[in-house]
């Protein structure tokens, strides 16, 4: 997810500074369910995903041992959440999300995460949508941002 550096897509220390601990932790927790959309963990997604965690500009903090006591909590709020049940939980997480454009970074931070492996299955597509529904965000808006992330993840491909 390295890739949405320099973008717009990723929020702000200014966006994540006043932002209460359950909409941080709706944040964490969009990017942890995001690794179950597929069905499967991989190690490769595990590692994305710490990364991608590290490099928010949490109000908490940034040092790894407060995201590991964070990521331990959201860990035990979605125990048992799979790709069978994970609409549930999502239901109600873009109303944690204060904006509009939060709702849109944390769907692009999302979506860079599924694609991050290079492939994107089916479910993962569908799993997309239904996750820009949950964020309030508009089927048309969610395509341009998946394009927006397909762009920046060719053009560091590239480089």
């Amino acid at each position: 997810m390295n890739f949405l550096k320099g973008t717009d897509l990723l929020p702000t220390a200014d966006e994540l500074g006043p932002l209460t601990e359950d909409q941080n932790l709706a944040i964490l927790e969009a990017l942890f369910v995001t690794v179950l959309a597929d069905g499967k963990i991989e190690p490769s997604e595990v590692k994305t995903f710490t990364a991608s965690a590290l490099s928010y500009p949490w109000n908490w903090g940034q040092g790894p041992e407060i995201l590991r006591e964070k990521l331990a909590s959201v860990a035990t709020r979605l125990k048992g959440v799979g790709r069978d049940n994970m609409q549930a939980h999502l239901s109600g997480l873009g109303q944690r999300l204060p904006s509009g454009s939060l709702r849109d970074k944390v769907f692009a931070g999302m979506f860079a995460l599924m694609v991050a492996d290079g492939k994107l299955d089916r479910e993962e597509k569908a799993a997309a949508l239904a996750i820009a529904g949950e964020l309030e965000i508009p089927p048309s808006r969610a395509m341009e941002l998946v394009q927006q992330v397909t762009a920046a993840r060719a053009a560091v491909s590239k480089k």
